[in-house]
């Protein structure tokens, strides 16, 4: 009785926390639903604030409203695997072995049958988590040096390829090196050295997804590279020790801890803001720089009556109802307008100085971007 008076009063004294403990109880019955939700939420979020940004918030028709909510959903699913692998992969590894122990088993004690579980001191956890983290970031940044045009190219082919490696090689050492294919439950090995190599290729599969957050932010050359390396791995091997800090503790205890970590995570690092400008635009919805409008009569006169300095012009080669507006910024094609604006709009998205023409979407032939010349390396 007592001890369920001292949950009572705990749940009752926490502001939150039965909200908390719903939300808790949600995720574990109905996972799917709940993954579906939070990708939706999350995208719904990086939409809106494109509108806040941008300063325009459209009125959509129901396809409309239908496809944003999948781009949504398809965002916030991009961003919820990449998370959870950030989170999931490296730290529930340290909490499965800190649980198991680490140690040689006596013979004797293996003769009686029993199990005992010697457990290293919570230093010696931190201090191969952080080799692992460190040597899996050399090996990273090897491969990322020797293959930067492919990366640049094609960076989702790259993460598959690492992904797909890091899947065989960690089922090859958990059918090979632990009791798995006996009693199918993960039996670590005692051996530090074991433990070590496992982190060092649990960091590898995390660097697969951690290098497109890095692709997400802005410029990737010099310093600032090397600084959001530093401060990426720096802020996910606090995370890890920190699950396993709280491995022990509530539900509750685990879920404020991790989530306020993530959220600290995202806010010091303004990686929503950015996230969100580039997610928008890899999936074509708005702020791309530099493009290319082909518009009928009447979308070019529409340009023409509120933008004289930059004429649209007939396309050379083609149909003579087909106009070219050449090098402008597209803001926004969400809802039923085109609102593009002068060069430099989408990269100072809050001046409001900046001269923006909304343009119908039925009087929009096609658009593309403006291939941009790279120098050799």
């Amino acid at each position: 009785m007592q001890k369920i008076k001292k949950k009572a009063t705990e749940n009752t004294d926490v502001p939150g926390g039965k909200v908390l403990d719903w939300l808790i109880l949600q995720f574990r019955q109905h996972p799917k639903s709940a993954v579906l939700t939070t990708s939706m939420l999350w995208g719904g979020m990086i939409i809106l604030l494109h509108f806040y940004r941008i300063g325009y918030l459209p009125i959509l028709a129901l396809p409309d409203l239908f496809g944003v909510v999948l781009s949504a959903a398809a965002m916030g699913a991009l961003l919820v695997l990449s998370v959870c692998f950030i989170m999931l992969i490296p730290g529930l590894a340290l909490v499965h072995w800190a649980r198991c122990g680490m140690g040689p088993r006596k013979n004797s004690v293996v003769r009686e049958g029993k199990r005992p579980v010697f457990h290293w001191r919570y230093q010696n956890f931190a201090l191969c988590t952080v080799a692992g983290a460190v040597a899996a970031a050399l090996i990273y940044g090897a491969l990322f040096a020797s293959f930067d045009v492919w990366l640049e190219a094609v960076p989702w082919l790259i993460t598959a390829l690492v992904t797909a490696a890091g899947l065989c090689v960690g089922l090859i050492w958990v059918v090979a090196d632990t009791d798995f294919g006996k009693r199918w439950v993960v039996d670590p090995s005692r051996c530090w050295w074991k433990f070590l190599l496992l982190q060092v290729l649990s960091y590898f599969f995390w660097w697969a997804y951690a290098a497109l957050m890095l692709l997400f932010w802005a410029n990737r050359t010099g310093w600032d590279m090397a600084l959001n390396v530093v401060i990426l791995l720096v802020l996910s091997v606090f995370l890890h020790l920190l699950m396993l800090a709280v491995s022990k503790r509530s539900a509750r205890t685990k879920a404020v801890a991790v989530l306020g970590i993530v959220c600290y995570f995202t806010l010091a690092t303004n990686s929503l803001t950015s996230w969100q400008s580039r997610i928008v635009a890899h999936f074509d919805l708005g702020e791309v720089s530099h493009v290319n409008l082909i518009l009928d009569r009447t979308g070019c006169d529409a340009v023409n009556s509120a933008w004289s300095k930059r004429p649209c012009v007939v396309v050379q080669g083609g149909s003579p109802q087909a106009y070219l507006l050449y090098d402008v910024d597209l803001i926004t094609r969400v809802g039923p307008f085109y609102v593009v604006g002068e060069s430099g709009a989408v990269n100072d998205l809050e001046d409001r100085r900046l001269l923006r023409v909304a343009i119908k979407g039925d009087n929009v032939l096609g658009w593309s971007r403006i291939r941009s010349e790279k120098s050799p390396k």
